[in-house]
């Protein structure tokens, strides 16, 4: 009978709340910062504030691009739509992403407007974004902590 609990209590636990995805912060040698499953972000340098962001598809946005990568500096997560942006650089260019993973949809532009836009359409403040470095310490100490937590939660 003791043993029968010890099991019931092991598969409780095992189902409860949250994903595994949701609760690693490091694979291989790279951090890692989930935001809507498959989506994470990463970054392979301890503290730096650019992170990655892999998509499905090309970006399609510069002619002859083929690569399925942005960069992202401030992101969000808001009625499980995934968005951000990341300032221009000598080596980034500016340009603004918005996913919905629930639609299939992977939407990056270099127009502000149109991202806003797009994000308006869904009842979403673009303002409302989190500095990436800093939603990543928080998380690391306790996933529980990241700002779309609820989002994530197992019905």
């Amino acid at each position: 009978m003791r043993y029968l609990f010890i099991i019931c209590l092991l598969i409780m636990s095992c189902t409860l709340e949250i994903d595994r995805f949701y609760k690693v912060s490091h694979i291989e040698d790279r951090d890692v910062l989930p935001l809507i499953k498959p989506y994470f972000l990463w970054t392979p340098i301890p503290s730096q504030t650019l992170w990655h962001l892999d998509l499905k598809r090309p970006l399609g946005i510069y002619p002859g691009n083929n690569w399925a990568q942005c960069n992202a500096c401030r992101i969000n997560v808001v009625n499980r739509i995934i968005y951000g942006h990341c300032m221009p650089s000598p080596s980034n260019a500016e340009y603004y992403f918005a996913i919905a993973p629930d639609e299939d949809i992977e939407k990056v532009t270099k127009s502000m407007e149109e991202w806003d836009t797009f994000l308006k359409e869904r009842n979403i403040n673009s303002a409302n974004l989190f500095d990436v470095l800093s939603v990543y310490k928080l998380f690391v100490k306790d996933y529980q902590k990241l700002p779309w937590y609820n989002q994530i939660k197992k019905k």
